[in-house]
C-alpha cells in the first residue's frame, strides 16, 4: 500500500494569553516535524511519530504588542509535507475616538483621541495644502489635532488619516 500523511488543521490562532491546542496527524508511516519561528514561545510535542498521532502545541503568553508567527512542518519521506501556520496576537491595542470628521466650508480644528499602549504613526493622504494633522507620531494615549483651512472652492475636499502601529490593525479617519 502507499503511504499517506495529513493533519486536521493547517492554521492555529492564539490570543495573547496563550493556550494549548491539539492537531491530529493521520498517517501510516514514520513522520517528523520542524518548527520555524516559534523559538522561546511555542512548544510542540512530540517531534516525531509513526502512524496516527496527536500534536500538542502550546503558545506562552505574548506580553509584546506585535503578532508572533511560526510554521510547523510535518514531513514523511516521499510524501507531501503538511504545513501548520501558527499566529498569536499581541497584547497591544490601538483605537481612535472617531473614524469620521466633517468640516464646514469655513474650516476648523477638531481633536481625535488615540487610545493605545504602543508607539504609533500618522499618515495623511489627500489633504495637501488644506489639512494639517499633528503630531505625526506618538506613544501610548494621545490626541490628534486636525485642522482644515477655509474651503473657497465649490468642490468637497476629502482626505484620509491613517494611524498605524506595528502588528496591529490600522485605524482610518476619513
Amino acid at each position: 500500500g502507499s503511504g499517506y500523511l495529513s493533519v486536521d488543521k493547517t492554521s492555529l490562532s492564539y490570543n495573547p494569553d496563550g493556550a494549548t491546542q491539539k492537531v491530529t496527524v493521520t498517517s501510516n508511516v514514520e513522520w517528523t516535524l520542524a518548527t520555524e519561528g516559534g523559538s522561546g514561545w511555542l512548544t510542540v510535542t512530540p517531534n516525531s511519530g509513526i502512524g496516527n498521532g496527536e500534536l500538542t502545541i502550546t503558545a506562552s503568553e505574548n506580553t509584546g504588542s506585535a503578532m508572533r508567527e511560526a510554521t510547523i512542518t510535518v514531513s514523511a519521506n516521499g510524501l507531501a509535507s503538511q504545513v501548520i501556520k501558527v499566529q498569536q496576537t499581541g497584547s497591544g491595542y490601538l483605537n481612535v475616538g472617531t473614524t469620521s470628521l466633517l468640516y464646514n466650508p469655513d474650516g476648523a480644528t477638531q481633536k481625535v483621541t488615540v487610545t493605545s499602549n504602543v508607539d504609533w504613526t500618522v499618515a495623511t493622504e489627500g489633504g495637501s495644502g488644506w489639512l494639517t494633522v499633528t503630531p505625526s507620531n506618538g506613544s501610548k494615549d494621545g490626541e490628534l489635532t486636525v485642522t482644515a483651512i477655509k474651503n473657497t472652492g465649490s468642490a468637497t475636499r476629502e482626505a484620509t488619516i491613517t494611524v498605524t502601529a506595528n502588528g496591529l490593525a490600522s485605524q482610518v479617519i476619513r
